[in-house]
């Protein structure tokens, strides 16, 4: 579950990232003294796994109410572009590529090094103005200035191996909730207000999680030593299809 995340005491929590245009709303919904809400996160009170995604869904469900709030805070009719009720097969595709080219960039970054590293924390704070929600794994001094450890790459390893098996769970089900902030960073990225009770909708969330397949699957032939290189994401203003 690509939202399960460990806070720096190794407590699960739950982690939605907010939508761009709803972030300033949020931020007001929740009184935060910040201006926008890049994230929104619960406790699930849990330092065991198994038990942290048995409580997953209802933490998730309490969470997406404040969006839902922030979108009728920030709606307004006359302004606002109606939803996108469908979506053209390039759009999808491309999309779906976004994904993957995203997840095999930042599996790259993390094999640059420890000064890499410090770099990816720095663009974090700046952009989301917060520090991770936890520490890296390995301090900084255990780590090469070029590439990974041998430890590093165990867990990496290991850590791939369950997610993998969890998201082909997912793709054999057609549960696109495994990637549902994917689908929100694509959307976004494209510039798309999509209607999720479209036929779309769901027609994007498989594309999407088949990329995210792909990806980790990527992942684990370079952790075997494959060449695989980092396609360049495709970011482009979209445009409504014919008849919309």
């Amino acid at each position: 579950m690509p939202y399960l995340i460990k806070n720096s005491a190794g407590v699960w929590c739950v982690q939605r990232k907010v939508p761009e245009r709803l972030q300033a709303a949020v931020a007001r919904i929740i009184g935060s003294k910040k201006p926008t809400q890049a994230y929104l996160k619960k406790s699930l009170a849990t330092k065991d796994r198994r038990e942290a995604t048995r409580r997953a869904p209802h933490a998730l469900a309490d969470i997406d109410r404040t969006p839902r709030e922030a979108e009728a805070l920030v709606k307004q009719p006359t302004a606002k572009a109606a939803l996108r009720a469908n979506l053209t097969d390039t759009e999808i595709k491309r999309m779906a590529e976004y994904i993957y080219a995203k997840a095999l960039a930042w599996d790259e970054r993390t094999r640059y090094g420890r000064d890499e590293l410090k770099r990816m924390e720095a663009e974090h704070i700046r952009l989301e103005g917060r520090p991770l929600s936890g520490p890296w794994a390995f301090p900084y001094e255990t780590l090469p200035a070029y590439g990974l450890s041998p430890a590093q790459l165990a867990e990496n390893r290991e850590q791939l191996a369950e997610s993998l098996k969890d998201f082909r769970e997912a793709l054999a089900l057609g549960d696109i909730s495994a990637v549902e902030d994917d689908i929100v960073d694509a959307l976004d990225a494209f510039q798309i207000d999509l209607d999720r009770r479209s036929v779309a909708y769901p027609k994007l969330g498989i594309e999407v999680l088949r990329g995210y397949v792909r990806a980790l699957q990527a992942i684990e032939q370079r952790n075997a030593g494959e060449p695989v290189p980092t396609p360049q994401p495709s970011r482009f203003r979209s445009q409504p299809p014919l008849g919309h």
